[in-house]
């Protein structure tokens, strides 16, 4: 009895002293995190110290190489220091912190569940590598300002994305890597890639993340597994199909461009031939009209040199004209210019454009003036009678009215 209550003091005074000593570590060493319990027991390794915390509400301080074991039915918040990631273990997890800095965050967690907290941060260039990376047993996790929970075991790896999306590769091949959108899933298995991520339902994500066991995770149906040498293939075609279709949209952007260039030196070809023809156009009117101008002067002195040899009844015609004397003169003297314009000169005949003209008789011209002032005469009498008749209707109606 005595030595049973000696032996439970000096295990109790080896905790303390080692309690102390992880406080005191906490103030020399650098703190790139902090432990705080929510309920049950955890457990932090030290090199070859060990502190074992069952207070609620204790805050330990981490640091590089701490690792984290929570008991069972536990929970425990670990914050990390540059960044304020937050990581929220499970009952059963096993949880190490590998390099925290003020530029990327590597953790692992090889065993249990837990739920990740990762906020977005304002960087001055754009990263290759994701700013916080977690490692399982089985798989490579890269984020970059996202939430999601991830379980592990020793031959599986599942991991849902509630926010933003998630990288995850098989450890034994980095380079086959899915992209896991938000509200999606996916798994990896020993030597086998990410399965293709699913949508999980509402009710199933609640349910993952309410759950304290990795085991929630056969809730969701993930699609068979690939092996990684068959994802690599795929994933080559897939390259080398997204560089052809690259590519592809290059030379069609090219041909648009020299299609756009063409389009524009074609409308200035089209100006510029528009112009030349404008002024082709303009020079052959300037041309003609010049050709018709030399035209109509000689003709009018061809004109002028002829005789008219119906004047002296011109003359009579005019000195026997009506009321209506100028305008029958004026018709006679069209007819007149008519006629001498078609009687060559000097009363005998010439040869016009290869035409032999015969000179017209005297007395036929005389009967035709004749007729013409007849004519008149009926027309002048005639628009007389239309007018009478006009004042006798007008004269009518006026009486009418009166009336």
């Amino acid at each position: 009895m005595f030595k049973t209550t000696m032996k439970t003091k000096l295990i109790f005074s080896i905790i303390l002293l080692t309690g102390w000593f992880f406080a005191f570590s906490g103030v020399v060493l650098a703190q790139e995190g902090d432990l705080n319990l929510i309920k049950g027991v955890v457990k932090i390794i030290r090199g070859g110290d060990v502190q074992i915390i069952s207070k609620l509400g204790t805050r330990v301080p981490l640091h590089n190489g701490d690792r984290v074991q929570t008991g069972a039915n536990s929970k425990a918040d670990i914050t990390l220091k540059f960044s304020k990631e937050v990581i929220q273990l499970s009952s059963r997890s096993f949880f190490e912190v590998d390099d925290v800095n003020e530029t990327q965050s590597k953790i692992t967690l090889l065993t249990g569940k837990g739920q990740f907290k990762i906020p977005k941060r304002k960087l001055k260039r754009k990263r290759k590598k994701p700013r916080f990376k977690v490692r399982t047993v089985m798989a490579v996790v890269g984020v970059s300002g996202t939430e999601f929970v991830m379980g592990t075991g020793n031959e599986q790896t599942s991991l849902l994305t509630l926010s933003g999306e998630v990288t995850m590769a098989p450890v034994s091949a980095p380079d086959i890597e899915v992209i896991i959108p938000e509200n999606q899933a996916s798994t990896v298995v020993q030597g086998a890639a990410p399965t293709r991520p699913v949508t999980v339902p509402p009710e199933t994500r609640a349910n993952i993340v309410s759950s304290d066991s990795p085991e929630t995770f056969k809730q969701v149906s993930f699609p068979k597994p690939v092996s990684i040498e068959k994802a690599r293939k795929k994933k080559k075609q897939d390259a080398k199909k997204k560089k052809a279709e690259k590519k592809k949209q290059e030379d069609s952007k090219k041909d648009e461009k020299k299609g756009d260039e063409k389009k524009v030196d074609d409308k200035k070809d089209n100006k510029e031939g528009d112009k030349d023809e404008g002024k082709e156009t303009g020079k052959k009117l300037k041309e003609g009209d010049e050709e018709g101008k030399g035209e109509g002067e000689g003709e009018g002195k061809k004109d002028g040199l002829k005789e008219d040899p119906g004047g002296d009844n011109t003359d009579e015609a005019d000195a026997e004209g009506s009321d209506e004397g100028p305008v029958e003169t004026e018709k006679m003297n069209v007819e007149e210019g008519d006629s001498a314009a078609s009687l060559p000169e000097g009363g005998e005949g010439s040869e016009i454009k290869g035409t032999d003209i015969e000179e017209p008789e005297m007395d036929e011209l005389g009967d035709d003036v004749e007729d013409i002032l007849e004519d008149v005469e009926n027309t002048v009498e005639d628009t007389e009678e239309t007018v009478a008749e006009t004042e006798a209707v007008i004269e009518i109606i006026i009486i009418r009215d009166e009336e």
